[in-house]
């Protein structure tokens, strides 16, 4: 048998248009290795075993009856391909636990836009994927199930918030999956775990919960095996269903030369591993080879403290009715974020938003690590109160946040590998509008075997 689990979801989607394979076959291979696997990762919360084979069954008819009448290119471009959403998002007849106690027994009746979206498209949903709680901890370590574990090294975490779609990927769960990202919870996984992410800019406004981020700078991101892959599933996400409409996946083929590129390998908060700070200097080395021009950047002058309030206002805003359930940090950033006026936290935005974008400037791209650091192994943090927990958490999403609060695209590109086995990548930030290019030169780079560079 194929090696399905290793291909990305586009070359499924040829399988099944060419009708290699059936989707109830596809979709049974993949809920296969999910029992075999998820018991140890931990990267599924819920399997909807029996309603994916079913939806799987009528994507087959769906699929034969276009053979049949010779319009397979009117389908929906991901009829058949199995797939999964965070469990931030909510499903239609499942629990939307958002990693809490609190949310133990919220049976949803309703899908979220995001999962309408992605059943336009044809996706199978398998299930749901573990998040930390609310999304507030970059790793995916909730009080209401096991926590997510790498697929690299079990001892290590995921990263999260979108520590289980990472995973997922990763382990050959599912071909690619749905996250979400308000400080690098898109971007820091994927790092950790070796696989691709992309948060897209803020312009493309593919907020999560309007209600709930009332500043907008969280947002929907896919994670995938490879560049290709994301394009198409942003694509999705973006409301376009087919190849006819697609705009992310039909341009990624660019030619780049004379690009003005920031590389920044420090921060004020932690001290970079020497091995990923030495490999992402590489890649500006070798794009400086290239003969783009290359300015080593000093670290934007900012701290801990200006981005907290932001993000304790923001989860301040998840509505729970049972406060006593939520882990002790989830608690501290609420109660500390239910003291801060709108109106304070929008200054604050503002100020770092303005601060951000200065720093970067009018550079076509922005490199840094994804991540400064390796990640903690599992329950490393959970000794510590709130406070030390969250202060190590900044840690992880040190060079990811600034981008959320910017509102500008970036990417995590996998990059190479420590003596453990765990992954680092490098982030590829751009212009506030320019999804389509940060992908692109993604794309560029992934071309290039950047394991080479690095060597």
């Amino acid at each position: 048998m194929k090696n399905y689990w290793d291909m990305g979801a586009i070359e499924l989607a040829g399988l099944l248009r060419e009708q290699k394979i059936t989707s109830f076959d596809l979709t049974s291979i993949f809920l296969d290795r999910i029992k075999s696997q998820n018991k140890e990762l931990f990267a599924f919360t819920q399997v909807l075993e029996r309603r994916a084979l079913k939806e799987a069954k009528k994507k087959d008819k769906i699929i034969a009856k276009a053979a049949s009448n010779g319009t397979l290119d009117e389908l929906p471009i991901f009829t058949g391909v199995p797939s999964a959403v965070k469990d931030l998002t909510a499903m239609r007849g499942t629990f939307t636990r958002l990693g809490s106690r609190g949310f133990k027994y919220f049976f949803t009746p309703f899908d979220s836009w995001v999962t309408k979206r992605m059943r336009n498209a044809g996706f199978v949903l398998l299930g749901k994927l573990a998040t930390s709680e609310f999304g507030a901890m970059p790793v995916t370590e909730p009080d209401i199930h096991p926590p997510a574990r790498n697929p690299n090294n079990q001892k290590y975490t995921t990263g999260g918030s979108s520590g289980g779609t990472a995973a997922a990927v990763v382990a050959g769960l599912i071909p690619f999956g749905q996250g979400s990202d308000g400080a690098g919870s898109i971007r820091i996984p994927s790092a950790i775990c070796g696989c691709f992410g992309f948060k897209p800019s803020k312009k493309m406004n593919l907020i999560p919960a309007p209600k709930i981020d009332l500043l907008g700078f969280t947002t929907i991101g896919p994670i995938s095996k490879n560049v290709e892959d994301a394009a198409s599933l942003l694509d999705i996400m973006d409301g376009r269903a087919t190849k006819e409409k697609s705009i992310f996946l039909k341009n990624l083929d660019k030619d780049f030369s004379n690009l003005k590129i920031l590389v920044c390998l420090d921060n004020p908060i932690v001290k970079t591993d020497p091995l990923i700070r030495d490999s992402v200097e590489k890649v500006g080395k070798f794009l400086e080879s290239k003969g783009n021009t290359i300015e080593w950047k000093e670290p934007i002058e900012a701290t801990l403290e200006e981005f907290l309030p932001l993000w304790e206002r923001q989860l301040a805003n998840v509505p729970c009715l049972r406060e006593n359930l939520l882990q002790p940090v989830t608690q501290w950033l609420r109660k500390n974020g239910r003291k801060l006026t709108l109106e304070e936290v929008e200054v604050a935005y503002k100020n770092m938003q303005e601060k951000v974008l200065n720093w970067s400037s009018d550079a076509d791209f922005i490199l840094t690590p994804t991540v400064a650091v390796f990640p903690p192994k599992i329950g490393e943090w959970k000794h510590l109160g709130p406070k030390e927990s969250f202060s190590m958490a900044s840690h992880l999403g040190v060079f990811t946040a600034p981008f959320n609060i910017s509102g500008q695209p970036a990417s995590s590109l996998p990059l190479g590998r420590n003596s453990d086995g765990l992954p680092f990548a490098l982030q590829i930030a751009g212009r506030t509008t320019a999804d389509l290019d940060v992908l692109a030169f993604s794309r560029y780079l992934e071309k290039v075997n950047l394991e080479e560079v690095i060597k």
